[in-house]
């Protein structure tokens, strides 16, 4: 399965829903790999600087190309909101460049198999509500 790897402090808004957008500097063949409906892993770090896969996302759109000085307050927003307008964005992220946007939606987390008594089946789904931000309605666990 493909996988993206999110960055600096982006995985919570991931696994709040908030971010569904995401700009990548890959090559044209890397990103043909992507498409509208594929389910891919979402990492906190890479696998090889032993990262954690922490959820699944489903592909929205097919990925294209976007100027970073073309983003805006609302594709900042889809990004996280962690830089407060698209122009910060633009700031953070350097120098222009031509990136792939890659938009998606939150598809699954998984942190354990439910199981067991109902009384440790809501303990779990509380956890998980705490420890990421998100409501029980958001988590489809499996």
């Amino acid at each position: 399965m493909k996988i993206i790897v999110f960055a600096w402090g982006t995985m919570p808004k991931v696994l709040d829903g908030t971010k569904t957008l995401t700009h990548r500097d890959w090559n044209d063949e890397y990103a043909k790999r992507f498409h509208n409906g594929d389910v891919v892993q979402a990492w906190d770090k890479s696998p090889r600087n032993h990262g954690q896969k922490r959820c699944l996302i489903k592909l929205t759109a097919e990925p294209y190309k976007h100027w970073l000085h073309e983003i805006n307050d609302n594709d900042e927003k889809r990004e996280g909101g962690l830089w407060g307008s698209g122009k910060a964005y633009q700031v953070a992220m350097g120098e222009d460049r031509l990136l792939y946007a890659v938009e998606f939606e939150l598809w699954d987390i998984k942190e354990r198999k439910l199981g067991g008594s109902l009384e440790e089946t809501k303990q779990i789904l509380k956890e998980l509500k705490d420890k990421y931000s998100v409501t029980p309605v958001q988590l489809r666990l499996f």
